[in-house]
């Protein structure tokens, strides 16, 4: 059964200490930051393109914009009696029980109804200070994505064009590619922060000019 959330306010306190029950690797859609997958990816120190292909799964968000989750059904494939990319843990899974989303300017936050059996154990504490341990530059990184894709739901771009699409996969979550690469070819070199911040440009360039993008693309293959 799918796990039922409810909408909190930050200053809503609970009890809860983790008791390693798994409950959490279960969750449906964690979805996932590029950053996330630069941090997993570096971890294991695997391609993105092989971590895309057996860890994660590909969804459309209620705008039509193509998000990355990763594979947990019936689990997270990461979990062999214990997470094996625990120092590298999507930001989700650091929130967790904790859950999040950005709407109009403002953190919308949410605690499942039941479920997990780490509930009304260890200290009391309120929900912005649950989310306070993570570390800074996640949040703001997280931050600074939310608002990328606020702007980005705010254009007239076809986000679900196939060429859009390839495009935000390339730019997003296959960042291992040639046309990242060829854009940058330090990328490799840069710090997360600094690679988030080269994407977001890229992302600019090839989406401030798309219909003139996609033309170039029509009348190429209408010669082949």
């Amino acid at each position: 059964m799918p796990t039922k959330f409810s909408v909190k306010p930050a200053t809503k306190k609970f009890a809860f200490k983790c008791k390693k029950c798994a409950f959490c690797c279960t969750i449906e859609k964690i979805v996932l930051y590029p950053f996330d997958i630069m941090n997993i990816c570096s971890h294991l120190n695997i391609p993105t393109s092989e971590f895309l292909d057996n860890y994660a799964s590909f969804l459309f968000d209620d705008n039509g914009i193509l998000r990355c989750s990763l594979r947990t059904n019936p689990i997270c494939k990461f979990n062999k009696k214990t997470c094996t990319i625990y120092e590298a843990r999507p930001v989700r899974c650091r929130t967790f029980p904790v859950g999040r989303y950005f709407e109009d300017g403002k953190t919308i936050y949410l605690l499942p109804d039941k479920g997990c059996t780490g509930f009304e154990s260890g200290k009391k504490q309120t929900i912005k200070e649950w989310i306070d341990q993570i570390p800074n530059e996640l949040n703001e990184m997280a931050e600074e994505w939310n608002n990328f894709l606020g702007r980005l739901k705010k254009s007239n771009l076809p986000f679900k064009d196939q060429l859009f699409v390839m495009f935000f996969r390339k730019i997003f979550y296959d960042f291992d590619n040639e046309l990242v690469q060829g854009e940058l070819p330090e990328f490799s070199k840069l710090d997360t922060r600094q690679k988030m911040q080269a994407l977001y440009e890229i992302a600019d360039k090839y989406f401030s000019n798309f219909d003139k993008i996609k033309t170039g693309f029509e009348k190429l293959s209408k010669k082949q």
